[in-house]
């Protein structure tokens, strides 16, 4: 049994039931928790893991294998007073690359929010990701699931849009990525005279693409792309997994079978395994330029200032470049050789003028990143006991 000693944990008073897609080996969900936890430090007495006794070693706290486990979620719904889920792409349909019914995610959130309801327990939605919502069945879910919210904030304009457009009228914060809020590194950048050196391009593919034709089509792509970034800047390619686990979500994986298609491999390394936030920030810092599949290797490029091109593979990344006003992307379902090199030079051509925006993106979204927080807090002051 994974929670020990109930008695001494409910003398705590406000105790909230964490919930979220970590334990999963990905490095933006792990980042995300550790926001989390900060913020709530004596509050947070249980979560939900993929990894349980990982996680509970790594952040010591009560932790509940969120598939399964069903009397110690029970218990820990019975002891919290408030069940928060925090973060990341929560209200969606899955893609058929997942392997899973597409609604499971949203059946599963509604069946624990329901059962908290009829205990009574406040529910907090906390820097969500809404959609994609493409049935009539998830856009009821989802509008009921957020009626059922005592504070709803969400991590996009989109996603508040989205929630609009379902017929939600109560009001919805728009806030950021509470991985915006790590301590960043000491930050390097893109330095003036690129054809005197060796340009460093940190690559960041993933799995979960549309469909195979997408997938076959992305590894065709960028194994032509490093040959080119090769031959033509002299580039050494880092691929960096920001999932080295929860097959087959596993980038390492993706990473080299890509691999296996470049010509000019003596320029390519493939990083095996980065388990923390604080290694992928620092691996991050030393790269000249991004090319960002995953949301939150766009994410670390902005806390450490280094210039990026987006391959836009679903909403979530869609909706961060809106917010931010970013034009250096190409969408996966379009994505080619030409025009990823084409965005890639304008990218290079501009680096002075997007090394300044970045600046200010970068203190923008942390400020509604702390909005978030400032809310969750003025909520407790304000609604619980």
């Amino acid at each position: 049994m994974l929670i020990k000693n109930m008695n001494s944990v409910r003398k705590k008073r406000n105790l909230i039931f964490l919930l979220g897609a970590y334990g999963q080996e990905n490095i933006g969900d792990e980042t995300i928790l550790k926001i989390f936890l900060k913020f709530f430090h004596n509050r947070v007495a249980f979560i939900t893991s993929s990894k349980p006794e990982k996680t509970q070693q790594m952040f010591n706290v009560h932790a509940i294998h969120t598939r399964g486990d069903y009397i110690e979620k029970l218990r820990a719904l019975l002891y919290s007073d408030v069940i928060v889920f925090g973060g990341g792409s929560l209200l969606k349909e899955l893609p058929s690359r997942s392997g899973r019914w597409r609604y499971s995610v949203l059946v599963n959130v509604f069946i624990g929010v329901l059962l908290a309801k009829i205990l009574q327990k406040k529910i907090i939605f906390s820097a969500i990701g809404i959609g994609p919502l493409k049935n009539t069945y998830s856009k009821f879910l989802t509008k009921i699931l957020i009626i059922l919210g005592d504070l709803v904030t969400v991590r996009d304009r989109n996603s508040k849009k989205i929630l609009n457009n379902i017929g939600i009228s109560q009001k919805i914060n728009v806030v950021a990525d509470p991985a915006f809020l790590v301590n960043q590194n000491k930050q390097r950048i893109l330095n003036e005279n690129q054809n005197n050196k060796k340009l460093i391009v940190g690559i960041c593919p993933l799995y979960n693409l549309r469909d195979d034709a997408s997938y076959g089509n992305m590894v065709n792509v960028i194994s032509k792309f490093c040959d080119w970034l090769i031959k033509n800047y002299n580039a050494e390619i880092f691929f960096i997994p920001f999932q080295f686990g929860f097959n087959p979500y596993n980038d390492i994986k993706v990473n080299k079978e890509i691999i296996n298609f470049i010509q000019n491999k003596s320029n390519v390394f493939n990083i095996l395994e980065i388990e923390t936030t604080e290694k992928m920030l620092n691996i991050i810092s030393k790269v000249d330029i991004i090319i960002g599949f995953r949301l939150h290797s766009l994410i670390f490029a902005i806390l450490q200032n280094i210039p990026f091109l987006a391959i836009i593979y679903d909403d979530k990344v869609e909706n961060l470049l809106r917010d931010i006003n970013w034009k250096y992307y190409v969408h996966d379902n379009k994505l080619n050789f030409n025009e990823l090199i084409l965005e890639f030079e304008e990218l290079i051509k501009n680096k002075i003028e997007v090394l300044e925006k970045l600046e200010n993106v970068k203190i923008n979204m942390i400020n509604k990143a702390k909005l978030n927080f400032h809310l969750i807090q003025k909520y407790f002051k304000e609604k619980v006991r």
